[in-house]
């Protein structure tokens, strides 16, 4: 669960990239170079595209702070359409420099966070990882993306997890009673999309209507654990 206090801060510090974001006005001639973040934009704008504050929103959830030349750099907060945060330094459009991410409800490592350095979105240099709910705490020093530290108990037993949760292929179609809107009496049906086989998820393109109207998650593509389906029989 994303912390109050966190969330507190991140509201204070929006307010102090972005104060006058609810009397802006979008500007219909003014982008935003990044597709998930294109169908809306209120702020400053440079030549036709968003550059300095400003905030925007898409199928990528909601940006408020800096750009340039229409893509996310300098500092800001991003809002993803399943709940995760990540509030920190940005470059073309990336997570780069000094930042924090919590992962959301709809994460499979929900209210776990990353609070270090990142280059090109992923995790690089000196950072803590902090496990959820016990708040066991890792750091290391990060090659982009992974780890050369001795890893701690917590992590061998995702790794455990990331082996056993992504035996599938793309096109594959799977089932599951435990993803939201799913119960033993109404089984979801879905494709695998895509793998991301270190950390043990699946994008899932939920294809059953009523799963789609009985979960809380709207969009019917989804990351999960891919432990939580198997192949259909």
């Amino acid at each position: 669960m994303f912390p109050r206090r966190a969330a507190r801060r991140l509201a204070l510090a929006g307010a102090c990239l972005f104060p006058l974001s609810s009397a802006l006005a979008g500007q219909p001639g003014c982008i935003v170079r990044e597709p998930g973040l294109s169908e809306r934009y209120a702020g400053a704008c440079v030549a036709g595209a968003a550059h300095g504050q400003g905030l925007a929103s898409g199928t990528e959830g909601r940006y408020q702070g800096e750009f340039r030349d229409g893509l996310r750099e300098g500092r800001g907060i991003q809002h993803y359409g399943n709940g995760d945060i990540y509030a920190g330094q940005w470059r073309g459009g990336k997570r780069d420099g000094e930042g924090t991410y919590w992962f959301g409800k709809a994460s499979p490592w929900a209210g776990d966070r990353y609070q270090g350095h990142w280059r090109q979105d992923e995790y690089a240099g000196a950072g803590k990882y902090t496990f959820a709910p016990s708040g066991d705490s890792y750091r290391a020093d990060w090659q982009p993306g992974m780890s050369l530290e001795t890893p701690s108990g917590a992590m061998v037993q995702r790794a455990r997890a990331a082996r056993d949760g992504t035996n599938f292929t793309i096109g594959q179609q799977v089932c599951s009673v435990t993803t939201p809107g799913a119960w033993p009496g109404q089984i979801a049906r879905g494709t695998i999309k895509k793998m991301q086989e270190d950390a043990g998820i699946v994008l899932v393109n939920i294809t059953d209507r009523a799963i789609l109207a009985a979960s809380p998650l709207s969009p019917p593509q989804r990351w999960e654990r891919g432990a939580n389906w198997k192949p259909c029989d």
